[in-house]
């Protein structure tokens, strides 16, 4: 069955909550909201499901630091997703543990001290908008260990830098940077999609093979190496940086030629910044 929450705020308060994927879902315009008192697993029974209304997951302790377990099957929100915590030491995360959460609404937004997990590595945030494009706001520094993004998506809001821990798939859409940063110290694949931004970079800080362009040429406006030790493009797809790139990866190099051709360029207008490291070949 289905409960509608109309324009109001259901709040749940158990550690236990479930739904049967085949066979429930909530509508409305208002929010589900699970305020966490504890560790709360949320298990989604049977198969997938599919929360149709706004969800919000909120610590409003000033100083614990909750997690919201998904456990099951595989869950998908609709609405509107957001993550909040109390306080200024509270801490929410949101362990998706090996699962998919797909996001398909209007806005997803990550406060302070919030992050979305993944115990055992395999799990993933899915940024899949239904009606593109989705903003993606966050505060402070936020931390997502998997994040896959399959259509248009624009970052936003007042966090200084959103980082990637795990796995940074782009497999479709528009990835907006605007004036925000993002991060990725782990692994970049990139089999599809494109990059847009004004001053926001697109920071890669990873090591080893690890820096995944794909086979088709691309571009990104702004984009900053900082990888932690020796790292190498794989793919055979030309990444052309068209504004910015700034160089500061003293702990290795950065090899951008894969079966001795060269994969990364820099447009004619573009400003290179230097301050350390070096690369295998020189830049085109």
């Amino acid at each position: 069955g289905t409960i509608d929450v109309a324009s109001f705020i259901y709040t749940h308060k158990g550690v236990a909550p479930s739904m049967d994927g085949s066979a429930a879902t909530f509508a409305g315009t208002g929010t589900l909201r699970f305020d966490l008192t504890a560790a709360t697993t949320f298990t989604v029974n049977t198969g997938a499901g599919t929360i149709g209304t706004n969800v919000e997951v909120r610590n409003p302790a000033n100083v614990a630091a909750f997690v919201f377990n998904l456990a099951g099957n595989n869950l998908t929100v609709a609405g509107n997703m957001t993550l909040t915590a109390g306080g200024s030491t509270g801490t929410t995360a949101f362990d998706v543990n090996a699962l998919t959460l797909t996001c398909t609404g209007a806005n997803v937004t990550m406060g302070s001290n919030t992050s979305f997990a993944a115990t055992g590595g395999a799990g993933v945030l899915r940024l899949n908008a239904a009606t593109p494009p989705q903003t993606f706001t966050f505060s402070g520094t936020p931390t997502i260990v998997n994040l896959r993004i399959s259509n248009n998506v624009t970052l936003a809001g007042a966090g200084t830098s959103l980082t990637v821990t795990g796995t940074l798939t782009h497999d479709g859409g528009v990835l907006d940077f605007s004036t925000r940063n993002l991060t990725s110290s782990g692994t970049y694949t990139r089999t599809g999609g494109s990059y847009s931004a004004t001053s926001g970079y697109f920071i890669f800080s990873g090591a080893g093979a690890n820096f995944q362009q794909g086979n088709t040429d691309y571009s990104i406006p702004n984009l900053r190496l900082t990888n932690t030790a020796a790292a190498s493009m794989t793919g055979t797809g030309v990444l052309t940086v068209t504004t910015a790139l700034d160089v500061n990866n003293p702990a290795g190099a950065f090899t951008h030629t894969v079966s001795a051709a060269k994969k990364l360029k820099v447009a004619d207008a573009a400003t290179v910044n230097y301050t350390a490291g070096s690369f295998d070949a020189s830049l085109d």
